[in-house]
């Protein structure tokens, strides 16, 4: 839709869809000189798309804030008693002898 309305999008070949995989993908890795120039022209052009590497800029930031703080409050892991291990151990040994029947 957002082609019909706007021909120089289609032009510079950037969907919206596109536009948002790049914007991801810039959190990743440098984008080549041309991809950023897309980049650029389609977000100034669709104000539904502008406003993405933003969001996904205030994602990144928020899951590694809280990837930090949840990881330095999580409590260790808990220790599997042997017995639970060993029955495990017994129900896998099991069911990969009844899948080779």
């Amino acid at each position: 839709m957002l082609w019909a309305m706007c021909p120089a999008l289609k032009l510079m070949g950037m969907s919206c869809r596109h536009f948002a995989k790049l914007s991801s993908e810039r959190l990743d890795r440098p984008l080549t000189a041309s991809e950023a120039l897309r980049l650029r022209f389609h977000g100034l052009m669709c104000h539904v798309c502008r406003p993405l590497p933003r969001q996904f800029e205030n994602l990144r930031r928020l899951t590694r804030c809280c990837g930090q703080h949840s990881h330095n409050e999580a409590p260790a892991p808990a220790e599997l008693p042997p017995e639970a291990r060993e029955k495990i151990q017994a129900a896998l040994t099991h069911e990969s002898e009844s899948a080779d029947s």
